[in-house]
């Protein structure tokens, strides 16, 4: 019984600590993005974007990974990765 609830706890406990470490990196990421919309232009027409998907395209392309990370963007039911 007193090892089923260590396992429970340090379960909970590990799940809990995840959960905050993909937060402390989703946040600066979605802020950098929100920053990034709100300039609203086209690099490469100097105009305001025209499709939905065009700006994450972008900012995707604009990112650089750590070896640990792989960058992935949804718009609707497609999934864009920078090329």
């Amino acid at each position: 019984m007193s090892l089923a609830s260590v396992a429970t706890t340090t379960r909970s406990i590990l799940l809990w600590d995840v959960d905050q470490r993909i937060n402390e990196l989703l946040v600066p990421e979605a802020g950098e993005f929100t920053h990034f919309q709100a300039q609203g232009v086209d690099p490469e027409t100097g105009r305001p974007f025209t499709e939905p998907s065009r700006p994450l395209r972008v900012f995707l392309q604009r990112q650089n990974a750590d070896l640990d990370e792989e960058l992935i963007g949804l718009v609707g039911r497609t999934g864009h990765a920078p090329t």
